[in-house]
């Protein structure tokens, strides 16, 4: 198994379901790793309302509640990223994972976004702070040997997708299989290797 020795931000982008936070989970095996994620706050917000309407908690559900309520979750989330020009989570987080950046890898676990008209939306910030985006396509094989992609959730996601694919800095594509740890701990030995290798911690010391 590959150390990861690597300290400063990465970003995590791919449609939901294709391994963001299983990616996360290897990744913290092997070195010191913080995660982080732009919906936790957003999860926060709306979870009394979700509780109270609904007796789903957004924080512990089925992924059959989840899809139930992702078109709120959406929703909710996009009246602030307009609001704010893409820039309302992305600041509430921001100087802790500055912070945290210089001593530990800091994974952000869902960039979802890319509007070319927010200037410091979700993928241009991730940037600008000096991270790496890391695009995760997941796959299922069929029996006749082609492959089915997990597809997007939402309109949103797909619209995002292309962009976010162009921009990022490391791209896996991965099967998913319950059988085959071996070729999963070879991608990690790869992104661990990129990432050793590529990544510094966030130097800039200008306010933010």
């Amino acid at each position: 198994m590959k150390l990861l020795t690597a300290k400063g931000i990465i970003g995590l982008t791919g449609y939901a379901t294709s391994g963001k936070d299983f990616l996360f989970g290897l990744l913290a095996e092997r070195g010191m790793v913080a995660r982080m994620a732009l919906a936790d706050s957003l999860k926060q917000d709306i979870r009394p309302f979700l509780l109270d309407k609904f007796n789903i908690d957004v924080l512990k559900c089925s992924p059959e509640d989840k899809e139930l309520i992702r078109p709120l979750l959406v929703a909710y989330g996009k009246i602030h990223r307009n609001r704010s020009e893409g820039t309302y989570f992305t600041a509430q987080i921001t100087p802790k994972a500055i912070e945290l950046s210089k001593k530990w890898l800091v994974v952000v676990t869902d960039v979802r976004y890319a509007d070319p008209k927010f200037k410091e939306d979700e993928l241009n910030w991730i940037k600008n702070i000096g991270g790496k985006l890391i695009h995760i396509t997941k796959y299922f094989e069929n029996p006749d040997g082609t492959r089915t992609y997990v597809s997007p959730p939402n309109e949103d996601e797909r619209i995002n997708n292309e962009t976010l694919i162009e921009k990022s800095d490391y791209k896996i594509e991965w099967k998913h299989s319950l059988n085959s740890l071996n070729e999963i701990e070879s991608h990690v030995d790869s992104v661990v290797d990129y990432l050793n290798e590529n990544l510094n911690p966030y130097s800039d010391r200008r306010a933010i």
